[in-house]
């Protein structure tokens, strides 16, 4: 694949880890990834395992979303995705 800009771009608009990139949590929810997945080179993990990992501030921000205190139903990132989708993602890693 080329990383031209107009592949760049579109990968922007259309790639949910680059969405993902665009969200104003994106620091926090990478180097949580980071240090569950990328580090130890774990691929799946079951939910509550993956909610043991999380940090406090990650597990204060897990729980405001699921909680609405944020915003009603506000999602991880600008484009709308569930939470529900982002656990699925991370599941079938």
């Amino acid at each position: 694949m080329s990383l031209d800009f107009s592949t760049l771009v579109q990968l922007r608009r259309s790639h949910p880890g680059w969405r993902l990139l665009l969200a104003d949590h994106a620091p926090l929810v990478a180097s949580f990834l980071q240090r569950a997945f990328i580090e130890p080179n774990v691929r799946v993990m079951a939910q509550p395992e993956l909610e043991s990992r999380l940090d406090a501030d990650e597990q204060a921000l897990y729980l405001d979303l699921c909680r609405d205190h944020l915003a009603p139903s506000l999602r991880l990132e600008q484009e709308r995705i569930g939470f529900a989708h982002l656990l699925e993602a991370l599941r079938v890693l």
